[in-house]
């Protein structure tokens, strides 16, 4: 069974995406008493950092209406400069980092300037731009996290009408599965040039992998999924051993339900331990299931 100390550790090791995702989904899970709660506790804990962020949010939100009191004229060239020929330069840390914050903070009613964020990464073609620094092997994982965040915060926030979140969680959903393809490269690069097994990047953790099992099933079995639910591991399979590492160590492949795969290397005794925290919360649940009837 997950304590409350397991799930705050799972939380805390989570990427800024996944943070986004995991928070959205937990509100979405709330009672509408425990959503005014939350929010009452959420005004009294952003007031402390109120001073800090208030002119950053003051010219995220202005954009678009810092210009209102000037003729038709340089209003109808203000609408030109919301065209989709302006766009972002993921590939710059600094603006990726702007991005971060103008989507952070903006206000939930300011549509306007949703809509111009909105036109910006559209522009950006940061699908195209992904596959284009993947082939180039020039795609860090620092890159791809705040690329992440960027469009998760986008394909979540109110001020973006449901077409444009509908589109901006088509981009994340692709922009995830090249995450995944790039965390399969590494490894299978590393097996290749023979690297020592500190030098594996290992993205299926044995505690990963029941992470995904339980906390996507709990997702799954309530009517108010988030569109983002992590997927779910649908196959695990032996694919080669290493007999000549001391302990001996084993290829693991993983499907997962979004039609992709991940590798990784494991001890015996990494897949025994696995397969007692398995084993105990499928005994867990049975116990549950015998109860609650």
């Amino acid at each position: 069974m997950l304590n409350q100390e397991q799930i705050h550790r799972y939380f805390n090791h989570l990427s800024g995406a996944k943070r986004i995702e995991f928070l959205y989904g937990l509100l979405h899970l709330c009672q509408p008493l425990e959503l005014r709660y939350l929010g009452t506790c959420l005004e009294e804990i952003a007031r402390k950092d109120y001073e800090y962020l208030y002119h950053a949010e003051q010219k995220t939100n202005h954009l678009s209406t810092q210009n209102s009191t000037t003729n038709n004229e340089t209003n109808n060239q203000q609408q030109n400069d919301l065209g989709s020929d302006e766009k972002l330069d993921l590939t710059d840390q600094f603006t990726r980092a702007h991005a971060i914050v103008d989507i952070a903070l903006l206000w939930a009613k300011n549509r306007p300037c949703a809509l111009r964020l909105f036109r910006r990464l559209k522009a950006s073609e940061s699908v195209k731009l992904v596959d284009m620094l993947l082939e180039r092997d020039d795609l860090d994982e620092r890159t791809m996290d705040e690329i992440l965040i960027i469009f998760c915060l986008a394909a979540n926030h109110p001020a973006f009408s449901f077409d444009m979140r509908t589109q901006m969680s088509q981009i994340l959903k692709e922009l995830e599965k090249r995450q995944r393809k790039m965390k399969l490269l590494q490894p299978v690069q590393n097996i290749n040039n023979n690297n020592d097994d500190d030098d594996i990047i290992d993205p299926l953790d044995d505690t990963n992998c029941l992470r995904h099992h339980i906390l996507s099933s709990s997702l799954l079995n309530s009517s108010t999924l988030s569109v983002h639910a992590s997927p779910l591991l649908t196959r695990l399979a032996v694919v080669n051993y290493d007999t000549e590492s001391t302990p001996m160590r084993v290829l693991i492949k993983a499907d997962w339900s979004d039609n992709n795969s991940t590798l990784t290397w494991k001890t015996p005794n990494d897949i025994r331990s696995f397969h007692l925290q398995i084993s105990i919360y499928l005994l867990y649940n049975n116990y549950s299931e015998a109860f609650s009837k």
